[in-house]
């Protein structure tokens, strides 16, 4: 993750948390991209996904540049991410 400006961590932290259902509804969301987009707003940022990408814009912040990842990377992150929030409820 360290390709990215910091974005990605704390939307992580701050929007999925241990929300799986949250997690749950972007991983589906993700499935779905190509043909039918979507977004999401959480704590601190709103989540686009397009058929190929995501972006998150600060929702809070207007000086705060948006930031973009490819869906299946943020697939395979998202899909660790929910693994470790449910290995650590257990």
């Amino acid at each position: 993750m360290t390709k990215y400006s910091g974005i990605l961590e704390d939307f992580l932290s701050t929007d999925i948390n241990e929300n799986l259902e949250f997690c749950d509804e972007v991983l589906t969301a993700i499935t779905q991209a190509s043909t039918k987009e979507d977004s999401f707003c959480g704590n601190v940022y709103e989540l686009e996904i397009t058929a190929d990408k995501a972006i998150f814009h600060n929702l809070h912040d207007d000086s705060c540049a948006s930031e973009t990842i490819d869906l299946t990377q943020l697939q395979t992150i998202l899909i660790a991410w929910r693994e470790k929030i449910t290995a650590i409820k257990k």
